[in-house]
């Protein structure tokens, strides 16, 4: 039939001769003038009888499987990796946690991949980084995520905004005015629902979004986590959260946390930024106590003689406790100020080995 394929007569005609019993009885039915063309009979044919054609499965089905008391390890890792591999679009953290949750209570593996560590060796102390994660907002995946328990709003910033391709008519209008931590208020340019995913539930979202410059790009507030019952922890870098399946977590990016704590700063020390100097509340007149000019008092202008002479006489008289330079103090208490290093109080110190310079470079230094 290979050398009439283009004959649609002659094929429609040789093909009844090629069916077994059910599919020429599925023929024998088929309505007067029904078929026009070879390519009608192939699409009619294989739409009645495909079925070796596998669909995938749902990611639920590998939540459905679970090891069973008496069940080998052996016979468990097989039968969970064959499923996983008719399962299509699985990320592997998923595939990970589903694996190690649906093992038997019993077994040695879960236990030891269960087992809590006494310390979080992925977490860089001590430190004062806020919490930022990775989620996935919509079909992206998003950093520089801020977990703030101070918002009761989860606000969008432009970057973010503009990076899943959003667009001033996606927007609904939102009139309310925010106000900030230093109590300036300013309004959104509106809100919009997004899909926020946390492991393998997703909850639909309203961002407010907000055109304000920061290395964020996004900020999850109180509304996210009492709906999500999480339980963010800064110090531990990581937020946790109830499931079905158990007790799952998210690391924070301590990395990325550092890094927006440097860009906030930058551009809160910009040198092109400028500040109008404080002016006195009322005139002052420099009095001068010594032969050296760097050391002197400042007292109200227009005080009367007497208050005037009276007030010198005392401070002149109490000399002894004032300080016009830091080595004149001789002792500060540390409850007053102290310098600290940000160094680990627990790791111990290396000395490192002394290095001598060649003669050249050490006849240069002396």
């Amino acid at each position: 039939m290979a050398l009439h394929l283009k004959n649609d007569a002659l094929m429609c005609h040789m093909f009844p001769s090629s069916l077994g019993p059910i599919a020429f009885k599925w023929f024998n039915r088929l309505e007067n003038a029904s078929i026009h063309s070879w390519d009608k009979m192939a699409e009619t044919f294989v739409s009645r009888f495909i079925t070796n054609i596998r669909r995938p499965k749902e990611v639920d089905s590998l939540l459905s499987m679970s090891m069973k008391d008496s069940e080998s390890l052996k016979n468990y890792s097989s039968k969970y990796w064959e499923l996983y591999n008719e399962v299509d679009g699985c990320s592997k953290e998923i595939v990970v946690k589903t694996f190690k949750l649906r093992l038997a209570p019993s077994s040695k593996l879960r236990q030891a991949l269960t087992r809590r560590l006494a310390k979080n060796i992925d977490v860089q102390t001590p430190h004062d980084d806020p919490l930022v994660i990775k989620p996935r907002i919509g079909d992206s995946d998003v950093k520089r995520v801020l977990i703030n328990q101070g918002s009761c709003s989860e606000i969008l910033y432009p970057d973010l905004f503009h990076g899943l391709g959003l667009k001033q008519f996606d927007l609904q209008p939102y009139d309310a005015p925010l106000v900030g931590f230093s109590r300036e208020s300013f309004r959104s340019r509106g809100k919009i629902n997004l899909i926020v995913h946390t492991g393998l539930i997703s909850l639909d979202i309203k961002f407010l979004v907000v055109d304000v410059p920061l290395p964020y790009t996004t900020i999850m507030g109180r509304r996210w986590l009492h709906r999500r019952k999480v339980l963010p922890s800064s110090l531990q870098q990581k937020l946790c959260f109830p499931t079905d399946y158990g007790i799952m977590e998210i690391k924070g990016d301590q990395v990325t946390s550092k890094q927006c704590i440097m860009a906030t700063e930058e551009k809160d020390g910009n040198p092109g930024d400028t500040y109008e100097p404080f002016e006195p509340c009322e005139e002052l007149e420099s009095i001068l106590f010594s032969t050296d000019v760097d050391k002197y008092f400042k007292i109200r202008r227009g005080l009367n003689l007497a208050e005037r002479s009276e007030l010198i006489n005392f401070l002149v008289s109490n000399l002894n406790v004032f300080a016009w330079d830091p080595y004149e103090v001789p002792e500060v208490e540390q409850k007053f100020i102290q310098h600290r290093l940000n160094v680990d109080p627990q790791s111990k110190p290396v000395q490192q080995r002394a290095k001598r310079a060649a003669p050249v470079h050490a006849k240069t230094v002396q």
